[in-house]
């Protein structure tokens, strides 16, 4: 159910406060939009990736299929956090065919559960060059110790079938076919690729800060090297700004984007939120570290994507922090809009939360 499909798909991203979709239609080389919409979900509906209601899900995901009078059935959704595991391995050159053998042989050792239990897939990253194959066919290291040659990168992937089954009967009992289930931080690099230059020198993170994750892919030489989550991410800012202020969790999070009900002075919540920061960028740095002590590269730039940060301009702050420039993944910037259809100012304020639901939709026949 990873990574392939063999028809266009609309992007269905669910997350803790809503649940965005987004369709194109491709024109030669170009893609338009479609359909585009959002529609909040009550407050404990989902957490975590755990879903209290999924009959209520399936309703809601029904009623913004049909006020977008969505044409088509097949969907594409994705997971992140604990919904997945993702490891970096790294294998002998060998035929598709071959991979697929070994994977189901040897995915066990790096899974918390069964080969059983799960749907397993895997994403290649890096293939060694044929002159690198023929310089250690033609010059194989001396000695006795044993070497495998030439190595293959990938990203192994599973999902507990448990919950893929459960996703995909969400979707039929609202009256869809879920045809893929991606993985968010591939979804957003797909985004992030179709709309942005990456030089092949360059090595960027793509930060994408959801309400109780922060998944972080970094690609180096235009390709996924490293990828990580950590615990702090939206709820973190809000939470805090909830306990420092002495307000409910609903007025928090209006604090945090600025709106402001009952007087609260924005010096609090910024202060508030500073504090938060603070925390949150020694997570990312230590992050960047590990990746670049490992591959002898500093990140060069960070796209943030995601709404979790709240106040404009906080991510500029996380960047001067570590001394990183950013900047914020714009996912419809090569996309052509109809703006008779679509309010450009709407598309505006929901772009930075659109990323993953974009990527989805930009998926390709065949697509791994």
């Amino acid at each position: 159910m990873f990574f392939s499909s063999n028809q266009p798909l609309t992007g269905i991203d669910i997350g803790n406060s809503n649940i965005k979709l987004v369709k194109f239609n491709k024109k030669g080389s170009h893609y338009h939009l479609e359909n585009f919409g959002i529609l909040p979900l009550p407050t404990g509906l989902m957490d975590r990736g755990e879903i209290a209601d999924p009959n209520e899900l399936s309703t809601r995901i029904k009623a913004l299929v049909k006020a977008e009078k969505l044409r088509g059935r097949k969907v594409i959704t994705a997971l992140s956090g604990d919904q997945v595991v993702i490891k970096k391995i790294s294998l002998p050159v060998m035929s598709m065919e071959e991979l697929e053998e070994t994977i189901l042989k040897e995915a066990d050792q790096y899974l918390p559960f069964t080969i059983d239990e799960c749907n397993i897939d895997y994403h290649i990253i890096k293939n060694p060059t044929e002159e690198e194959i023929k310089e250690y066919l033609e010059n194989p290291p001396d000695g006795e110790e044993e070497d495998e040659g030439p190595q293959m990168e990938l990203f192994l992937v599973a999902v507990h079938k448990e919950k893929a089954e459960t996703m995909s009967t969400i979707f039929k009992n609202a009256g869809l076919d879920l045809a893929v289930i991606d993985v968010n931080i591939f979804s957003l690099e797909n985004s992030f690729e179709a709309n942005h230059v990456l030089h092949q020198d360059e090595v960027v993170a793509l930060v994408d800060i959801g309400a109780n994750v922060t998944g972080i892919n970094i690609l180096s030489n235009k390709v996924s090297s490293f990828t990580r989550d950590i615990p702090l991410a939206g709820d973190f800012f809000t939470d805090k700004i909830s306990k420092d202020l002495g307000v409910d969790y609903e007025e928090a999070n209006k604090l945090k984007f600025g709106i402001s009900e009952n007087g609260k002075d924005n010096e609090e919540v910024v202060k508030s939120v500073l504090e938060g920061v603070e925390e949150f960028s020694k997570e990312l740095s230590g992050a960047f570290e590990y990746f670049s002590t490992a591959e002898n590269k500093p990140v060069d730039k960070i796209y943030f994507a995601g709404g979790g940060l709240g106040l404009q301009g906080v991510e500029k702050i996380i960047g001067e922090k570590l001394n990183v420039a950013v900047d914020i993944i714009d996912p419809f910037r090569n996309i052509k809009i109809n703006n008779k259809v679509f309010d450009p100012e709407y598309i505006r304020v929901y772009s930075p939360i659109s990323a993953v639901a974009t990527g989805l939709a930009l998926r390709e026949e065949f697509d791994r």
